[in-house]
């Protein structure tokens, strides 16, 4: 077929009479062609537009979905719970409005997984959480928030409201039966349970009260409710004691460059991070050769940027088995202020402990550093004692039983090329006590790497002095209970004058911790100990190099 334009047009004469026509035709086949290839085109592209954008919206649905919810169990996950939750903490004190937090986690689950394998597991988790959900209103929020442990958020419901609903939830999971093959397994769980309202503070408040409140429920007993109460002082630790633990997590997690010099502007570092201090160990007796003695101090900055002892959050840690996580932070952390204080030809500035009335602090660092920092990893270093100083580190009960320290502590001191005989360890009398054989082991391994090693708080234990026999010791170090009150209490007195009695017939050398006034250096030093620690000497300074 063609398609063709036709135009006429007549030609007259001077009178304007037609005389003739003229026809022009004008071929435009291909033109319409074009046009009908074009017309289609474009009707093939809002087709293949119109697909794809159904597609990606459905791909955006799906990621979307899948961002927030669980995909074992299809109900909410932790982040589209915690941004619920979030949202429900901002409008009580907006609207005053009062919820609740429901925190639930399974007893027993891990009989099931460990019988039937992690299919079974996986099978008994959604059945879980097909039950949970039938039980709550559908303007409740469900979530799992990891392995076995799920949270409803119960809008606008009071605490005996809420309390009948945990105690409906707990009573369905009781009357469960979960059916593996051949065999049949009942579960129970543990729910804590918070109501929060305008004066609730945050939201890891509420979750960590929560969580608090789930974890006495387990304490008294598994499978039961607990309603958290801000006046319950137990409670209230384990509530402390969740909350640290986020931020002991971050703070163990920071790596990267060590602050070596000290600046006007920025003192500490940066809020929920941990940082080192140190405390100056004096010698008292002139004939003592060793160079400058220290103990590594760990503290916290907190989100106020204020500073926390470790007393604060060490109950905390050791709960959530976080202390073998923090030594080695601590080790890690200081050998690298050493090496960087090495290459950059730095010295220990403290700023009181050089006008120590003995004056037997050497100015300088580490004499021959250019030996230590080209000396193999762990080759025992020729160096008369007081040529570099020693640095006492303290090890938890935790790391004691931790089977990888030594190749970790061995791993460090190649890394950061620092002779291990500028460290001292130290461990408590009451670790000591509670694992004699175990720590005896690791004293020798951490001797024959070329470390020193201290018994710290020692008469605390109130225990025998005969166990000291089987420990290869270099340092005791007498508990500051009886040094603060020597001046004044001659039971005091003549106990830490029989701990350096033995400790000198065994060999050791003793420090007197807690010296904090003069009259109990003149005591410290009459009775012959060695060493002296505490604020007469010099309080705990930022660990800095100038």
């Amino acid at each position: 077929m063609l398609w063709c334009n036709i135009t006429v047009s007549q030609v007259r004469d001077a009178e304007g009479k037609p005389q003739f026509g003229i026809r022009l035709v004008e071929d435009i086949t291909a033109r319409k062609k074009a046009e009908a290839a074009l017309k289609q085109y474009q009707e093939h592209l809002e087709k293949v537009v119109g697909e794809r954008t159904a597609e990606l919206t459905k791909v955006n649905e799906k990621l979307s979905w899948q961002a927030n919810h669980d995909p074992l169990t299809g109900i909410a996950n932790r982040h589209e719970f915690e941004q619920r939750l979030q949202e429900a903490v901002s409008n009580t004190r907006m609207q005053n409005q009062e919820h609740t937090l429901c925190y639930l986690d399974l007893d027993r689950f891990k009989i099931v997984n460990d019988t039937c394998g992690h299919v079974a597991g996986d099978e008994l988790l959604r059945q879980i959480s097909s039950l949970l959900q039938s039980r709550v209103r559908r303007t409740d929020v469900l979530a799992r928030l990891g392995g076995d442990e799920f949270a409803v958020l119960l809008y606008q419901c009071p605490t005996d409201e809420a309390l009948r609903v945990a105690q409906s939830l707990l009573e369905t999971i009781q009357e469960f039966r979960f059916a593996w093959q051949d065999k049949t397994f009942t579960v129970g769980v543990s729910i804590g349970v918070v109501t929060f309202d305008a004066n609730s503070s945050s939201l890891s408040g509420v979750v960590s009260a929560a969580d608090a409140a789930c974890y006495e429920a387990k304490n008294r007993g598994r499978n039961r409710v607990y309603v958290y109460q801000a006046d319950d002082q137990k409670l209230a630790q384990q509530h402390n004691e969740v909350q640290w633990l986020s931020r002991l997590n971050q703070a163990i997690a920071q790596s990267g460059s060590v602050k070596l010099l000290a600046t006007p502007e920025n003192t500490l570092p940066a809020k929920n991070q941990f940082c080192l201090y140190y405390q100056p160990i004096a010698p008292l007796n002139a004939e003592l050769t060793t160079g400058e003695h220290y103990e590594v101090l760990l503290r916290f900055v907190d989100d106020r940027g204020e500073l926390i002892p470790p007393m604060a959050f060490l109950p905390a840690a050791e709960r959530y088995n976080l202390m073998p996580a923090i030594d080695r932070w601590v080790i890690r952390t200081f050998l690298a202020m050493l090496h960087q204080s090495e290459i950059q030809n730095l010295e220990p500035q403290f700023q009181n402990f050089a006008s120590y009335p003995r004056g037997r602090i050497r100015n300088s660092f580490v004499a021959g550093a250019s030996n230590v920092a080209t000396s193999p990893p762990l080759t025992p270093y020729i160096l008369p004692p007081s040529s570099f100083p020693l640095y006492t580190i303290n090890l938890s009960g935790a790391t004691v039983n931790d089977d990888q320290f030594i190749e970790f502590l061995k791993e460090q001191f190649s890394v950061y090329k620092i002779p291990p005989q500028m460290i001292c360890f130290e461990i408590t009398e009451s670790v000591a006590i509670a694992n004699l054989s175990k720590v005896s082991g690791l004293i020798k391994e951490v001797k024959a790497l070329g470390c020193r090693f201290a018994l710290d708080d020692f008469g605390s234990g109130m225990s025998s002095f005969a166990y000291l026999k089987y420990l290869p010791l270099d340092y005791l170090k007498i508990d500051g209970s009886f040094v603060k009150d020597i001046a004044d209490d001659p039971i005091h007195l003549a106990l830490v004058e029989a701990i350096n009695r033995v400790g000198h017939v065994m060999g050791l050398k003793t420090i007197a911790e807690f010296v904090t006034n003069d009259s109990i250096l003149e005591k410290v030093k009459f009775l012959g100990i060695d060493y002296a620690q505490g604020y007469v000497i010099a309080k705990p300074q930022p660990l800095e190099f100038n």
